[in-house]
């Protein structure tokens, strides 16, 4: 796809260069249909795009992007925080369940870290619940 980006996306910081390649992210089909997208883009001459994913409540959550970041995102990735799944359907932060709201309000006085064993605790109860996860969730370590 570089040969559409040309003069588009240089020096907009975007990604990764060539993460999407190199990667493998597209299949030929996603490759042309980026293509299109690009296409799109010039001739409408866009200047802002929105992204839209869908949370796990079925919830659309948006990133805007210009039109040339988009452009160099399909070849180099974007990033997209992932904060909002932290976020309920009323759009709260999720509660926090395993390790409890005075957790919480320690780490926001500054009187906690993420190292406390309330939360590493809590990760490792979350850890047990693996098996009920989709195939491939394998879940993260706080520890190195």
């Amino acid at each position: 796809m570089s040969d559409e980006l040309a003069g588009r996306s240089a020096g907009l910081g975007v990604g990764s260069s060539g993460f999407v390649a190199t990667h493998g992210l597209h299949t030929d089909a996603q490759r042309d249909a980026a293509r299109e997208v690009v296409r799109q883009i010039g001739d409408a001459d866009l200047r802002t795009v929105r992204l839209v994913v869908v949370d796990q409540h079925g919830i659309p959550r948006a990133k805007y992007l210009s039109g040339d970041a988009l452009v160099s995102a399909l070849e180099n990735g974007s990033d997209f925080s992932g904060a909002i799944y932290s976020l309920d359907s009323a759009n709260g932060v999720f509660p926090p369940a395993f390790h409890g709201k005075e957790f919480i309000a320690d780490v926001v006085a500054g009187k906690a870290t993420f190292e406390d064993p309330r939360y590493t605790g809590a990760l490792e109860r979350l850890l047990d619940l693996r098996d009920f996860m989709p195939s491939g969730f394998g879940g993260s370590s706080c520890r190195s």
